[in-house]
């Protein structure tokens, strides 16, 4: 970098080191406590709003507690079926589909969300390279960034997002509008993309709102709700390497923390007792969610009812035993 700031945090415990590094850096993000509770999603749902729908009363029917649900991509027209920043034809009416989620059936419903737009360079500053990337130095593009979350997303009864892509392909070299040097880039760019959400998703719903990446950097704690630890293969291999960056997140001061529950690449359907320890597991961390099918939604998928009925109850019993901690794991984020 040519030159370098060090910060030394002294204290007898971890938590008196902690208080001491987050009043530099800025407390924590507090979450709203629904995101804190099971949510679930599919990496593609082909059948549109409908099989949201019909997945989210199946559940019920189950009666298996929730408290959230996503849409991962694609959803959306446009570039990656996602430059639009809307919903597409299969997810028609969204108004109307996802107030239906949050009265009907309680929960509330996010977003996959990226500050690329994978070659349709339609906001006033991309840097270059294949995905696009917004330059989120030039405040009219952050502006005009934003005012699409709010009238496409937010309007519509978006609560958070899925905040993805941050990391990869990124386009370092490209000139900021800014100026920000070349060593500082990648860094800044993924603290500039959590406040960049934060404060939009701010203004539309004040602190009722959970944003959580797959990227974060020192000082992206008080913009996002909790981070995830990336796509681990659907094996135990990938579920334990998966907890070991539990671990590391905690050390390094991110509190709220949540695994892809069964995994994320590799075929849907998975053995039943890697299932089980994986929900059992994931459980106990600050952010519970579960992914439903296979990577890119191939294979057959692992909805609870695609097992026998030992296992559904498994199953019921770990959210229900989530909702019952629902209070502590709130004190606990507050607390942190």
């Amino acid at each position: 970098t040519g030159t370098l700031d060090w910060y030394v945090f002294v204290g007898d415990t971890g938590s008196e080191i902690h208080c001491h590094y987050f009043s530099l850096i800025g407390a924590p993000k507090v979450p709203p406590l629904w995101g804190l509770g099971p949510i679930e999603w599919r990496d593609q749902n082909d059948g549109g709003a409908q099989e949201i729908l019909s997945d989210i009363k199946r559940f019920t029917e189950l009666e298996i507690p929730l408290t959230g649900w996503f849409v991962d991509r694609p959803y959306s027209d446009g570039n990656h079926a996602w430059s639009k920043m809307n919903f597409s034809e299969k997810f028609a009416d969204p108004g109307q589909w996802i107030q239906t989620i949050r009265t009907e059936f309680g929960l509330e419903f996010m977003t996959w969300a990226a500050t690329a737009t994978f070659g349709d360079r339609r906001f006033d500053k991309h840097l270059g390279g294949r995905y696009s990337y917004l330059d989120l130095s030039h405040p009219e593009t952050v502006a005009a960034f934003q005012r699409e979350l709010s009238d496409r997303q937010y309007a519509v009864g978006v609560h958070g997002h899925k905040i993805d892509r941050t990391d990869e392909v990124f386009a370092e070299h490209e000139p900021w509008h800014d100026d920000t040097p070349l060593s500082e880039r990648r860094n800044r760019y993924t603290y500039l993309v959590s406040k960049t959400f934060h404060d939009a998703a701010q203004k539309a719903w004040g602190d009722n709102h959970f944003l959580f990446a797959r990227a974060a950097i020192h000082r992206t704690q008080p913009y996002l709700s909790a981070i995830w630890g990336g796509d681990p293969r659907s094996t135990w291999e990938g579920f334990q390497g998966n907890f070991a960056n539990a671990m590391r997140a905690s050390f390094l001061g991110f509190p709220i923390w949540g695994t892809d529950a069964g995994g994320y690449l590799g075929e849907g359907y998975i053995p039943e007792n890697l299932y089980l320890r994986w929900l059992q597991a994931a459980s106990m961390a600050g952010f519970f969610e579960i992914k439903l099918d296979g990577s890119g939604g191939q294979g057959r998928d692992r909805m609870p009812w695609r097992y026998d009925e030992g296992f559904q109850h498994r199953f019921r019993q770990i959210c229900e035993d989530r909702m019952a901690l629902l209070p502590y794991l709130y004190s606990l984020a507050a607390t942190s």
